[in-house]
């Protein structure tokens, strides 16, 4: 898990270093008391899944979340990060997104690969230091019309096959250096039985050709 947070920062140009904790408020709570100013945590795995305790809230500080494997809801309170450069939710049941992420206005890498979400909120597109948006292997069947406005968009990664409408919008991002849309969710809940490759096949096509710049898969 370390290699993959530490590729996510790479690619962002972003530096990473680890400090491991429990998702209690309890535990939390204490950290904030004797180390107010720190800039990384990393959400420690648990055999009982949680929402993310609001606590995290009070780290205004804080660079690096990383949440993975043991959270079921996202409170409001973590859009009290500022400062928040990379959020990695990888590997967790949640379904949806609290509206409000775009006070989150430092966000690089927002990274929601395997979790059951659906949707995204629209002022998700209003995250204008956004480069890195992974949503492989989620049930996303689009994304909100505004995504053009995300100009310092560098990657996305999504499953093309599981969407509704395909989002020509990208095409407006000339920022974008890879646009993968390979990772896919093998769950029947999610993925689409397709009679839609060939759609698929035209639409990468297409992106290529209006954006001749940028690796499409």
């Amino acid at each position: 898990m370390r290699l993959i947070i530490l590729f996510l920062c790479f690619t962002a140009n972003l530096s990473f270093s680890q400090t491991v904790v429990h998702n209690t408020p309890t535990v939390l709570l204490h950290l904030f008391e004797t180390n107010p100013d720190i800039d990384t945590l990393y959400i420690s795995y648990s055999e009982n899944p949680r929402p993310l305790a609001k606590e995290i809230g009070l780290f205004k500080n804080l660079k690096f979340l990383v949440c993975n494997e043991s959270i079921t809801d996202i409170p409001i309170e973590l859009y009290n990060l500022s400062k928040l450069e990379l959020l990695s939710l990888q590997h967790n049941t949640l379904d949806s997104l609290p509206v409000g992420i775009n006070k989150l206005s430092s966000l690089k890498v927002l990274d929601l690969m395997d979790t059951k979400i659906k949707y995204l909120p629209d002022d998700i597109c209003e995250l204008d230091s956004l480069t890195t948006l992974n949503l492989s292997i989620t049930c996303i069947t689009s994304i909100p019309q505004s995504i053009w406005k995300l100009q310092k968009l560098s990657k996305i990664s999504f499953c093309l096959r599981n969407f509704e409408s395909f989002p020509y919008e990208l095409a407006k991002i000339h920022s974008l250096t890879m646009i993968d849309t390979r990772v896919c969710s093998f769950n029947d809940d999610c993925v689409k039985k397709s009679e839609l490759f060939e759609k698929t096949d035209a639409f990468r096509k297409w992106l290529k050709d209006s954006l001749p710049t940028c690796k499409v898969y």
